[in-house]
């Protein structure tokens, strides 16, 4: 096989010009271009399986970016929601919005029950 065979092999394959140039430089290294060529293309297979890895890493990277913005504004709308609800039950009558608040369950209470803090004296008197 000749250089300039090589070269347009190794191009085939995805490596540029000058690099295929460069490594074709070596060929006294490992012996003749055919040897050569038979560890480019294990090169090459190699190149595209990491370009791969990292194509795949970046729409990962932008699947979750996606997500968390996602996440972000479910939480705001979320927030959005139990904001007015919180205000509406607030302006019904105590009694009315403990019937309800029992109904939704005992973890309910301290949200729509909130009593200001007591403190206390530290020496009792």
């Amino acid at each position: 096989m000749t250089r300039k065979r090589y070269v347009k092999l190794a191009m085939s394959r995805g490596i540029g010009r000058n690099q295929a140039n460069e490594i074709a430089d070596t060929v006294s290294v490992v012996g003749t271009y055919k040897e050569l060529n038979k560890a480019t293309a294990v090169y090459a297979y190699a190149k595209r399986i990491v370009d791969g890895i990292q194509s795949a890493g970046k729409a990962l990277c932008k699947f979750v970016e996606n997500l968390s913005n996602a996440l972000v504004n479910a939480m705001d709308a979320i927030k959005e929601l139990f904001s007015g609800i919180f205000n509406v039950m607030h302006k019904i009558h105590p009694r009315q919005r403990y019937r309800i608040a029992k109904k939704l369950g005992p973890d309910t209470y301290p949200v729509f029950f909130h009593r200001k803090p007591i403190y206390h004296c530290r020496n009792n008197c």
